[in-house]
């Protein structure tokens, strides 16, 4: 089947040239540091690492919290276990109706997004690592990744906004 799944394509047809070589999923980590018991509470440092962030400087975020405090990432809402070793700390997540639970060896993980390698042969171009919101330029036409999963990419065209869809189809 073509990868533009019946869409029209530009002049052409040059974006049935464009292949996914590679899809790769991005993982929202959340982990236990460290604990720092004082005679104020015991201080918890947990890392967010979250893969899938648009800018680099966001990707990796480090917290030091006590319980029932409240950051943009999480809240910590119960210490399971005496304070200083706890068993779990359970965490409420906001875009989450279910808790989760992490522990100085059990890290929370989940996949949140992907990255996509792709080829365009005419050119012999790579366009590697793209995340939803980059930019492409094939034969004369901007594109903008507007979705990724790991089936699919879904392109965004500048010139009249039709999204394209180029299918993956990894190999054996």
């Amino acid at each position: 089947m073509a990868p533009h799944e019946g869409k029209e394509l530009p002049a052409g047809r040059e974006l049935e040239k464009l292949e996914i070589t590679k899809i790769t999923p991005l993982y929202l980590v959340i982990a236990l540091e460290t604990i720092s018991p004082s005679d104020l509470g015991t201080r918890y440092g947990i890392v967010v690492d979250d893969q899938a962030a648009q800018r680099a400087g966001q990707r990796r975020r480090q917290y030091f919290v006590s319980k029932g405090d409240k950051k943009e990432a999480f809240t910590l809402a119960n210490v399971q276990g005496p304070p200083d070793n706890p068993t779990a700390l359970v965490l409420e997540l906001p875009d989450s109706d279910k808790p989760v639970e992490i522990a100085k060896d059990k890290a929370y993980r989940r996949v949140d997004g992907y990255i996509a390698d792709l080829k365009y042969a005419p050119d012999n171009r790579s366009y590697l690592n793209r995340r939803v919101g980059d930019r492409l330029y094939i034969a004369g036409e901007e594109y903008t990744v507007a979705s990724i999963n790991k089936d699919e990419v879904v392109l965004s065209a500048k010139s009249n906004g039709k999204k394209y869809t180029i299918k993956y189809h990894p190999g054996p």
